[in-house]
């Protein structure tokens, strides 16, 4: 079993350096990628089953059963030790700094939305009638891209010039500047 606490221990510690390194080469090139199943589901953003805290099990509960294999108490209570441990410190992981994060992040994304209603953006794919297109918009300076719908479900051509109307489920609808002004007029 010693043998067994050892790799665990050992892969955590490697999965740790690596996506530490890995996470730090690809942010100086401004790589990298999520994945989005385009549908909001609270409790599958905030799942305890994320790698980080599956790791931090693992690296625990190898630490604790090698450190303990080498105190010389029984493998009942090394496995035991091992397992409690693992749990404690995944768990206070989870809820004292994956939740707060999460948290805060949904915050920021909420704010964030309402302060884009009225910005000007630009068409990059075509809208197209009752369907879908890309817009390009800026926000604290800095460049964004969305999915988008036109208000009225027109289409519209791409390099058109929109404002953002409201953002629901992720999905930005917009009109064409022209439209405002002549709806202003009247």
């Amino acid at each position: 079993m010693l043998r067994a606490y050892q790799i665990l221990f050992i892969i955590g510690v490697s999965y740790t350096l690596l996506s530490s390194i890995l996470g730090s080469f690809l942010d100086s090139f401004d790589l990298g990628g999520d994945i989005d199943p385009g549908v909001d589901v609270p409790w599958l953003n905030i799942s305890p089953l994320k790698p980080i805290v599956i790791m931090s099990f693992i690296t625990v509960f190898g630490g604790v059963g090698w450190l303990g294999s080498y105190r010389g108490w029984s493998s009942y209570v090394i496995f035991i030790a091992a397992v409690f441990s693992g749990f404690i410190i995944a768990f206070i992981l989870f809820r004292l700094v994956l939740v707060p994060l999460y948290k805060i992040q949904d915050n920021q994304k909420i704010a964030s939305h309402r302060y884009l209603i009225g910005t000007p953006a630009k068409v990059i794919s075509p809208i197209m009638e009752k369907g879908f297109g890309t817009i390009s918009y800026m926000f604290n300076g800095n460049k964004y891209t969305a999915p988008c719908r036109d208000i009225d479900n027109r289409y519209i051509g791409a390099g058109k010039e929109v404002i953002i109307h409201k953002i629901e489920k992720n999905t930005f609808y917009v009109a064409q500047l022209n439209d405002i002004k002549v709806k202003e007029r009247v």
